[in-house]
Parts: C-alpha cells; sequence; structure tokens
C-alpha cells in the first residue's frame, strides 16, 4: 500500500499474523488516536502471549517498541489506490463550505 491508499482490513487472530502482513494497530505508547499501517518484520513469542515489530514500508528502521495484539485492529485485505486522496480531498471542501 502507498499514502493516500484506503485499507479494507479484517480482523485476525494472532496465529493468522505473519512476518510480512500489512497491520493496522493504535500504538499503546500514544497519545494520539492515529491509526498506523505497517508491515509486521518480526514475531516474538513472549509466555504472555506474541510481540510483532513492525516496519513502515518506506522507513528506513523498524518501529520502536514492541506491538502486541490487544492494540491490533486487523490485517490487510485489500487496498484502493489513492482514493483516500480522494476522501480527504472531498472532506476539507465539504468542511470549508459549511463552516
Amino acid at each position: 500500500h502507498l499514502r493516500g491508499d484506503i485499507l479494507y482490513v479484517e480482523e485476525v487472530s494472532e496465529t493468522e499474523l505473519e512476518k510480512g502482513s500489512i497491520i493496522v494497530f493504535k500504538p499503546s505508547n500514544s497519545f494520539s488516536s492515529d491509526l498506523i499501517a505497517h508491515r509486521i518484520v518480526d514475531i516474538r513469542i513472549e509466555d504472555n502471549g506474541a510481540l510483532y515489530k513492525t516496519k513502515g514500508d518506506n522507513n528506513l528502521d523498524a518501529d520502536l517498541g514492541w506491538q502486541i495484539k490487544e492494540d491490533i485492529i486487523g490485517k490487510k485485505a485489500y487496498s484502493i489506490p489513492f482514493l483516500g486522496y480522494i476522501v480527504s480531498g472531498a472532506t476539507a471542501y465539504i468542511c470549508r463550505i459549511t463552516v
């Protein structure tokens, strides 16, 4: 996926998450409500569950920290290229009209 794509995300079980999967998650160490879509680059199994190391495809380094299953919204099923830019632009235009 690329910036501006719209992702269709499906809920998945922990057993369906693997290296290379693109996941959408809310970082547990963040106060922001933003969701992030990054690829799983490593999985570590701990006593209390799996931990997932993620990295954005356009980033040089992996994300700091590890993600837990509870923070994962789902796994990318498919994407629609550039539709996000159209939706975002239309929303901004509507906001300007109604304000």
